[in-house]
């Protein structure tokens, strides 16, 4: 097995073990005997092990935010989607597909084999356009949405996504 093959199958396991198993939500904090993230964690769920995290003193520990494994982690959720993520606030759809604005533009199971992909912010249910949003307005990614309007934008860089989900959850 080469190298890169064995490093895509760590980030593929480490995507797997920090989603939160009931809404998928990405938390690189999450117990491999717990698979909940803090909202989702019930003591009474059967199988849950109530000596390694209580509700009362579990709070989401602040730490650096890993932007590469969220993308790495996406999953898809039918042919041409994958499941939006949350990251702090907001929630975020990172599209790559035969339908989408990305490259290489055909639908690729692995989201790491795309160099752009098209992306929608999403606060409380509402799209976010980021040139109206003052902490936003002045970050280089947010330059590629139109402002007053344009709510998502298409074949933006890897590394562009990466400096969004950052800055969002930071924000």
């Amino acid at each position: 097995m080469s190298i890169k093959r064995a490093l895509r199958l760590i980030e593929k396991f480490a995507a797997i073990v920090s989603r939160c198993k009931q809404c998928g939500a990405f938390d690189e904090y999450l117990d491999p005997d717990n698979p909940y993230c803090y909202k989702c964690f019930d003591p009474n769920r059967p199988g849950t092990k109530k000596d390694k995290l209580e509700p009362s003193s579990y709070k989401k520990p602040t730490g650096k935010f890993n932007a590469s494994s969220a993308i790495s982690g996406l999953k898809r959720i039918d042919h041409n989607r994958f499941s939006p993520i949350d990251v702090g606030k907001y929630k975020v759809s990172i599209q790559g597909s035969s339908d989408h604005y990305c490259a290489p533009r055909k639908t690729l199971d692995n989201p790491n084999d795309y160099t752009y992909m098209e992306v929608a912010i999403f606060k409380d249910d509402e799209w976010v356009v980021p040139l109206d949003d003052p902490k936003f307005k002045d970050k280089s990614w947010a330059q590629n949405f139109e402002q007053g309007g344009s709510t998502s934008v298409g074949s933006l860089p890897r590394k562009e996504i990466e400096k969004m989900l950052e800055d969002l959850y930071n924000a």
